[in-house]
């Protein structure tokens, strides 16, 4: 575990939280997912699928996704105001 815990330092404190822990991270997750899609449909107009962690769209528009995936101009306030991730290092 301390393994573990040295080669993940930046997450360390989100892990063996127990299924309470792993169901907050899912769903969070889920949300950010869906909110990303929604986002691409609106802003850009192209078709996107979710399937758990990956994204389906068209081949032309593959660049714009992986490049917005990890952009803050993406960020989604509802998703952080509703968020428990703050409340699993309490757990």
């Amino acid at each position: 575990m301390d393994m573990i815990e040295e080669k993940h330092r930046p997450i360390k404190n989100y892990l063996f939280k127990g299924v309470l822990g792993g169901g907050i991270i899912m769903w969070h997750e889920a949300n950010l997912m869906h909110h990303l899609a929604v986002y691409w449909q609106q802003t850009h107009g192209f078709p996107v699928l979710t399937v758990y962690d990956e994204f389906v769209v068209p081949e032309d528009e593959q660049p714009l996704v992986k490049e917005q995936m990890f952009t803050t101009s993406t960020a989604c306030e509802v998703c952080d105001h509703y968020s428990l991730m703050d409340q699993i290092k309490n757990l």
